[in-house]
């Protein structure tokens, strides 16, 4: 079914917000630069929004919807046991982003920026209230199964989605080139066994339960696009 014109509208409003945001910071950004960049009016605009605030909020709904419905889908397979779940979730979500490299850079570097603190707190605001019904529901699954150990189920639903955030953030200072390292691939590798080992931890599972992305050229080329 084609997009109506109102959504191709919006939706060109939401890429323009977030090119703006990207190079000139959400702070610096005003709302007669998004319609310049789109060529709209500004009525174009207050027909899809009250305000730049609902543009962001909108920005940071699209990102955090898209990476929730993969892990519900996940979530609610009948087919598979929890760590085969969490290890879904995770090979999934990053297919999604590489297949969407160009958005999702411009979003990791924003959520970097400390020019965008208002959109990184956002996204991750409602990056946590959409993701954590699936993280929990798997969580308790294996737990009934016997795969995970857990005492706090929430709690621990919780931390699992800070150490994948905890992770992005302590590469970001080498990728965005204000940390230098002398071997990228390196210090990815020891990155991602960290937070591998903290994920299986965290859930009481046995090692390599749940698996991160292991290091091979499409991972790292996607890697390689924020330090562009």
């Amino acid at each position: 079914m084609p997009w109506s014109k109102e959504h191709k509208t919006k939706q060109k409003l939401i890429r323009c917000a977030l090119d703006l945001f990207y190079k000139k910071g959400y702070e610096n950004t005003s709302i007669e630069d998004i319609v310049k960049k789109a060529d709209l009016s500004k009525g174009a605009f207050f027909h899809h929004f009250k305000s730049k605030e609902d543009i962001l909020a909108a920005i940071a709904d699209k990102y955090s919807e898209e990476v929730a419905s993969i892990m519900r889908k996940v979530a609610d397979d009948p087919n598979l046991n929890a760590a085969e779940k969490m290890n879904k979730i995770i090979s999934e979500g990053s297919k999604h982003k590489m297949v969407h490299s160009a958005e999702y850079r411009k979003v990791g570097m924003i959520l970097y920026d400390h020019k965008n603190f208002t959109l990184h707190h956002r996204i991750l605001h409602v990056m946590k209230d959409l993701t954590l019904p699936p993280i929990e529901k798997i969580i308790d699954q294996g737990m009934k199964e016997g795969i995970f150990k857990v005492e706090f189920p929430p709690e621990t639903a919780e931390a699992f989605l800070h150490s994948l955030f905890m992770m992005r953030e302590s590469v970001m200072p080498v990728v965005t080139g204000e940390v230098k390292v002398d071997n990228f691939e390196d210090f990815v590798i020891r990155k991602l066994k960290f937070s591998e080992n903290l994920i299986n931890r965290l859930l009481g599972a046995e090692p390599e339960t749940v698996k991160l992305p292991r290091l091979n050229k499409t991972l790292i080329k996607f890697m390689k696009l924020f330090m562009k």
